[in-house]
């Protein structure tokens, strides 16, 4: 099966938005991107050539790193 876009609240996210595997489809989404979505609930869509998967996950509070850099805090359901 061939991925071919992923979005997110039904909105395509750029590519540069997210890292594919080339071995199997895991999408790790950058934490420039997250920290651009707001707290709640988002759908995510994958989108292959012949059917597309859908699923959610929420961004919470954002959590500083030992760097000071603020990443939200995500959860997959």
């Amino acid at each position: 099966k061939h991925f071919e876009l992923l979005l997110i609240d039904g909105t395509e996210v750029d590519p540069e938005n997210y890292e594919l595997s080339s071995e199997s489809v895991i999408v790790s989404l950058v934490p420039e991107y997250l920290t651009t979505l707001a707290k709640g609930k988002h759908d995510l869509t994958f989108v292959f050539d012949d059917r597309t998967i859908e699923t959610s996950f929420m961004i919470n509070e954002t959590k500083p790193d030992s760097n000071g850099y603020k990443a939200p805090l995500t959860g997959i359901e």
